[in-house]
């Protein structure tokens, strides 16, 4: 199923892949990813070294992804509700890390797809997973 979504939302996914693209050339890709799934605490321990300036950049990211996934969930509350879904708090605020959904999933829930266009992986780790991947 093919879904549509808010110009607002393509322009912040935008602003957050190039965001991101910006960030990994100081702060490794799997931080970010373990730093957006941790919580406060732990973040605020400084597991990773990270300067002022990073964290900024790093809460200035979240805060665009979730905003971005949390301007569908009506759609995807709405269409859940249809179809006997139960959704987790995680999902429905856009704080999940998920790297994406089944295909039977997004079938039921298809404004799920948001969380596709600001996936916490870069281009660049992707391509490097295509070029290491078997051939199928």
């Amino acid at each position: 199923m093919k879904v549509s979504y808010a110009m607002s939302t393509y322009r912040k996914a935008k602003q957050f892949n190039e965001a991101l693209i910006n960030l990994q050339e100081s702060v490794d890709p799997m931080v970010i990813r373990v730093y957006f799934s941790s919580e406060n605490e732990t973040r605020e321990a400084n597991v990773w070294k990270l300067s002022e300036s990073q964290r900024k950049q790093l809460e200035e990211l979240e805060a665009l992804r979730m905003d971005g996934i949390r301007s569908e969930m009506k759609y995807a509350l709405a269409q859940a509700k249809k179809n006997g879904v139960v959704l987790s708090e995680d999902i429905v605020s856009g704080k999940s890390v998920v790297p994406g959904f089944s295909r039977e999933f997004l079938e039921k829930v298809p404004s799920l797809g948001v969380y596709s266009l600001f996936l916490l992986f870069t281009e660049k780790e992707l391509d490097s997973y295509l070029q290491s991947s078997p051939e199928v």
